[in-house]
């Protein structure tokens, strides 16, 4: 019952490295999330506020390589149709809209954007009252405004580039 403990036994002692152990691991942890905000993308958080604020999506979604901008399809009032939303504010831009009745079987499908982000292609399934349709159109659209600046009919079902 006499003894007494080393100095580096004392209760007081351990008692004071256990907050350096503490304060260490949250210097760590706050550390590690500074470098994932420093690391993060610049258009990232604003890419995904903007996609956060679109209601329900159709098909596939296509973002920019720049970040700077998105093309999806979601419902419209007569179908189904594929927009274009720069980052920098303001209203999404329809750029095609298939009307349907329903659910229709093919989809609006968006193929991917060219380096620099100056182009971007889409495919276009035929109206559902077309006697005859070719199985799709393949649209190139200009990056920034969104217009059509290359149309083919092709008939064979167009999924990605090669």
């Amino acid at each position: 019952m006499g003894k007494t403990l080393p100095a580096g036994l004392r209760r007081a002692d351990g008692h004071q490295s256990a907050w350096w152990i503490v304060f260490a691991v949250a210097a760590v942890i706050a550390l590690g999330r500074l470098w994932g905000v420093a690391h993060t993308p610049f258009h990232l958080l604003a890419a995904a506020r903007e996609l956060g604020s679109i209601g329900q999506f159709y098909s596939t979604i296509q973002p920019s390589g720049g970040g700077r901008a998105v093309v999806y399809s979601t419902f419209t009032e007569k179908g189904v149709g594929v927009f274009l939303k720069h980052l920098g504010g303001g209203e999404p831009k329809l750029l095609v809209e298939k009307r349907e009745k329903g659910r229709g079987w093919q989809r609006l499908g968006m193929l991917g954007w060219a380096p620099e982000d100056r182009l971007f292609a889409l495919t276009v399934p035929p109206a559902e009252d077309d006697p005859s349709p070719p199985m799709a159109q393949l649209l190139l659209c200009d990056g920034t405004s969104g217009g059509v600046v290359w149309r083919s009919e092709v008939d064979a079902p167009v999924t990605g580039f090669v």
